[in-house]
């Protein structure tokens, strides 16, 4: 029995290992994101307009980039396989009918001071289009307001447009936020309670919140506005969250130590005066010109060398499950597993019927109760190695509907459903 769960696992394993590895999210140029020569700021990506025309050669993407070799803001955007991009110094020329149209629609706004990505972006598909794009929030506003024969967007389920937004640097920052822990910061590190004077450096506010996210996503370059506006707002943020949450908890400790007989409650008064007597302006403003000292001298040193720099680990070169070779090369092994989990299964239970027909020819009482324990057994083996690859499947169909960045749809055709026709791609060395 311990072989057959060996072979199982064994197939099982190797089911995962194919499905696992693919991209959170296709732009148009991993490349600067991988160099860190930029940083990605919004991705839109049309997978309507991938599945309906079955080619994955051809899809809709637009990213938005700062790159910090220029210190310019860029659009790119990808249709037909054609890319075509614009850039300039600031975000108000870059979303501007200036060179090419690029429309912001559907209260969609850009600014520096609070920067949001628009909810929906499209490429234009009128008669001489591709050279233009919408924004807007509300998936209608781009379609209603533009829609001649030159400039002509869809709606997010139409062909020649980009879908929603599937990444954006703000929720990038949010996360590095929200994972960081106001509460770990011990009271005595906040507050110095022999001057009253609160403790907590931009140093220590920069560690705790950003060098995760410095690392990963700046890669040793200097934050553009947009970048350090939100990420100042987000710091400001923790500290409202240190008086409105920590300074209570703070309390509760020190009658704690006063219970103890750690601190008298004479002592416990003092502190409790000096936290409410902080002056929380006073120090947003000084942690704010502190970090940005911060990131002038610090982050923009030898250490800081780029090529030195891991990619951010949800950052994916490529969309796997969407390469021509990759599908190709799944096929085959979809075809090799369709029939191994019929002949194995069916080896099995022959082997079953071989032992039980052997064991009547001498029906011995232990004899038979072998065979039947070895056919059972055979027979339950049999059932898990021509279920496995349906019970995989369904696990990553639902890992990959309760996220928005997963595709493994394209891979689950080919290698699960390898007759029914879904694994679309070129034969490597015909002409596409």
């Amino acid at each position: 029995m311990k072989k057959y769960v060996l072979s199982a696992f064994t197939i099982l394993m190797f089911l995962i290992n194919c499905n696992i590895v693919k991209a959170k999210y296709t732009s148009t140029n991993p490349n600067c994101e991988g160099d860190g020569t930029c940083i990605l700021l919004c991705n839109y990506y049309n997978k309507v307009y991938v599945n309906e025309l079955k080619n994955t050669n051809k899809e809709e993407i637009i990213s938005i980039y700062y790159n910090f070799n220029n210190k310019k803001y860029s659009i790119e955007w990808r249709r037909n396989n054609v890319t075509e991009g614009k850039n300039s110094g600031s975000l108000s020329d870059l979303f501007s009918k200036s060179g090419k149209n690029v429309y912001l629609e559907g209260e969609a706004k850009i600014s520096e001071n609070n920067f949001q990505c628009p909810q929906y972006g499209y490429i234009d598909y009128g008669l001489y289009g591709g050279n233009e794009l919408c924004f807007d929030n509300d998936n209608k506003s781009c379609t209603n307001n533009h829609n001649d024969v030159n400039t002509k967007f869809g709606k997010s389920y139409k062909l020649f447009i980009s879908g929603g937004r599937n990444y954006d640097v703000v929720s990038q920052i949010d996360t590095y936020y929200n994972s960081s822990a106001y509460k770990d910061f011990k009271c005595e590190e906040i507050i110095d309670y022999s001057t009253g004077k609160f403790k907590l450096t931009s140093t220590d506010i920069a560690n705790d919140l950003w060098k995760d996210f410095d690392t990963n996503f700046l890669h040793g370059n200097t934050a553009p506005n947009i970048i350090s506006n939100l990420k100042n707002a987000r710091s400001n943020q923790l500290l409202e969250n240190i008086i409105k949450y920590r300074f209570p908890e703070c309390r509760a400790e020190d009658q704690k130590a006063v219970a103890e007989g750690i601190i008298t409650q004479e002592e416990a008064n003092k502190r409790e005066e000096m936290r409410n007597n902080i002056d929380i302006d006073n120090v947003k403003s000084t942690i704010e010109t502190g970090y940005n000292n911060y990131l002038e001298g610090n982050i923009n040193t030898p250490s800081g060398d780029p090529s030195l720099v891991q990619r951010p680990d949800n950052v994916e070169p490529m969309d796997i499950c969407s390469q021509n070779g990759v599908k190709q090369v799944l096929h085959i092994a979809g075809y090799i597993l369709f029939v191994a989990k019929l002949v194995i299964p069916l080896l099995l239970i022959i082997m079953g019927t071989i032992d039980v027909v052997n064991a009547l020819k001498d029906p011995d009482d232990k004899t038979m109760k072998d065979s039947m324990s070895k056919f059972a057994k055979r027979i339950i083996a049999a059932v898990i190695i021509f279920f496995i690859p349906t019970i995989v499947n369904f696990g990553f169909s639902l890992i990959d509907d309760a996220t928005d960045f997963t595709n493994f749809s394209e891979c689950g055709e080919c290698i699960f459903r390898p007759t029914g026709g879904g694994c679309n791609y070129t034969l490597i060395g015909e002409d596409e």
